[in-house]
């Protein structure tokens, strides 16, 4: 049985499939670094998203926990206030009432 193919034709045979054999290689090698940059920028964009929600939901807490204390604030000067305005009327009161038995 001879072969029909000549040393040429089973050089082209082997010179294409190295030749296809090599672009993929270098096809692969770019596409896993050009996937690899975009995992990272994922996980970098997915990694600040988290710091920023983490943020906005520790001032949040913040803001709740500040508020309540300076309702509590307003409330208890407010009956300071009340307090002191009883006083001095009672003491204006007291001072009406010494200056007319002087």
């Amino acid at each position: 049985m001879t072969s029909n193919l000549s040393s040429d034709t089973w050089a082209s045979i082997i010179g294409g499939g190295l030749a296809a054999a090599l672009l993929t290689l270098l096809f692969n090698a770019l596409w896993d670094v050009r996937k690899e940059r975009k995992a990272e920028d994922w996980e970098w964009r997915r990694y600040r998203a988290n710091l920023v929600h983490g943020s906005t939901f520790g001032l949040m807490e913040l803001f709740f926990a500040a508020k309540t204390e300076i309702d509590y604030l307003v409330g208890a000067l407010n009956t300071l206030v009340i307090t002191l305005q009883q006083l001095e009327q009672e003491a204006d009161a007291l001072v009406r009432v010494q200056a007319g038995h002087s």
